[in-house]
């Protein structure tokens, strides 16, 4: 009686999540219905989350592809060091999908510098930029450094996006390399895989990792223990979409009430329950499995094969767009089978480049003690001072249209660097992103002059995710 009970509960509790995020929808539009369209001359409400952004209670479309880059000074000019910010929601306008942010169990993004940014005019100085057709809303930022040994190393947890300090020598030792590696269960890949060293350096241009939209490939490992937790290394990097400019269906209230922008919010709803009833990483592992179905932009799928001969979800790995990252990825004690193997499945829903896979057992993983720097100024190449929003002491985000940059200095490290130490930096953020609107195309005019050679370079390469094949 009492598991009928505590199972009625949780079910109210969830349909009153979803009543009250379709009452938040519903909201939100009349109120910029009533408000009506904004002067984009005047930037009326331009860091304001729940504004009305144009005269129209309808749902722009919305993709889950990118994202604003920060650059670092490297001593001589700004380089662009990689692509920032976790969150995205599909066809649901921004003040709503604000909303959703809010309410969902999503990290904040993780990214860590490959290399050490150096003084700009006498300051640490960090330069967040739009160079694609997309809209960005940043709730805050942070920049934190790690001062360890030069026997140890950085791995970021993909999901739970936190820094942990491994031995780079018990790394060396513990990592297993897949056995076989078949691309689309025909072709040998295992000479591909079979160096280990990829897994902190670069790989050459010319070797062939470069994977197709609807490729899919296989990694055995065999010898895992059973009783030990399991995590997956993989390096990635390189994605040639954007989100282009903002598609002309919309979806009306009719539409919303029907499947799949009500599932999906639905499904975020029972995600922020769950979220109470299962482990955190558990829920935040389905997450991009629920908030990007049927999406165009999921990157690369893992999952692993069950006793059944099928395949459980694990994660969708974004891979970075410009520099390659290592991530972690843990992986449940069940999918190691009797006969001590595992399968884990990669499925591209887009180009990515693939440069390392393996498995760790046994290692020790120790939180990353980080030195938090506060942001000192933060000055916006369009809105002027937004220092207390991108630094989150004021609650509004920091919006970004193309050509945006945002100048940010932060105070100085305080702990020193000792004999046989090192230090790395880590970018956290927290925000999401969209495709660009009408309004704010105009009110960004020829962006494209103001990017840096190294932008405009990378902006060449990229096309529209919505004619993207």
């Amino acid at each position: 009686m009492k598991k009928l009970l505590n199972s009625v509960k949780f079910i109210s509790k969830a349909l009153l999540l979803i009543i009250l995020l379709l009452v938040g929808w519903a909201f939100i539009n009349v109120a910029n219905f009533i408000k009506g369209k904004k002067s984009v001359e005047n930037k009326s409400g331009a860091g304001d989350l729940f504004g009305a952004d144009k005269a129209s209670a309808d749902i722009p479309y919305i993709y889950d592809c990118n994202c604003p880059h920060v650059a670092y000074f490297d001593g001589k000019e700004f380089k662009i060091e990689n692509d920032f910010l976790p969150a995205e929601f599909k066809a649901i306008e921004p003040g709503f999908a604000g909303y959703l942010y809010e309410q969902t169990v999503l990290s904040p993004d993780m990214l860590k510098f490959s290399s050490i940014p150096q003084k700009y005019n006498g300051e640490l100085f960090l330069r967040l930029q739009e160079i694609e057709l997309e809209e960005s809303f940043i709730r805050w930022i942070k920049l934190l450094r790690v001062v360890h040994s030069e026997k140890e190393e950085i791995l970021i947890d993909a999901v739970k996006k936190v820094p942990y300090l491994v031995s780079i020598n018990e790394v060396k030792e513990k990592i297993l390399l897949p056995s076989e590696v078949m691309l689309n269960e025909k072709s040998s890949l295992a000479g591909i895989y079979l160096a280990k060293q990829f897994l902190w350096n670069d790989i050459p241009e010319s070797k062939n990792d470069l994977f197709q939209k609807g490729d899919s490939i296989d990694f055995t490992f065999k010898n895992l223990q059973k009783d030990k937790d399991v995590l997956l290394v993989v390096r990635s990097v390189y994605r040639d979409w954007m989100a282009g400019e903002e598609v002309k269906n919309k979806y009306s209230f009719s539409d919303f009430t029907r499947f799949p922008v009500l599932a999906k919010v639905a499904a975020l709803a029972g995600l922020y329950f769950l979220s109470e009833h299962l482990p955190t990483a558990g829920g935040l592992a389905l997450l991009p499995f629920v908030a990007g179905a049927g999406s165009q932009c999921k990157s690369i799928a893992f999952s692993y094969r069950n006793k059944e001969g099928g395949f459980n979800p694990l994660v969708i790995q974004k891979p970075r767009s410009f520099r390659q990252s290592t991530e972690v990825i843990s992986i449940p004690k069940e999918a190691v089978g009797e006969d001590d193997s595992m399968v884990i499945r990669a499925d591209f829903t887009k180009r990515h480049r693939l440069s390392f896979v393996g498995t760790l057992q046994g290692l020790e993983m120790n939180a990353a003690g980080a030195e938090e720097l506060s942001v000192k100024n933060a000055r916006h190449s369009r809105l002027g001072d937004v220092t207390l929003k991108i630094s989150g002491k004021e609650k509004k985000v920091t919006h970004l249209i193309p050509g945006d940059t945002v100048d940010v200095s932060f105070e100085e490290p305080s702990r020193l660097l000792l004999q046989g130490q090192k230090e790395t930096y880590l970018f956290q953020s927290a925000g999401f992103y969209s495709a660009l609107r009408p309004e704010y195309k105009k009110a960004a005019g020829n962006w494209t002059e103001k990017l840096s050679c190294e932008a405009k370079e990378h902006y060449k390469k990229l096309v529209e995710i919505n004619s993207y094949s």
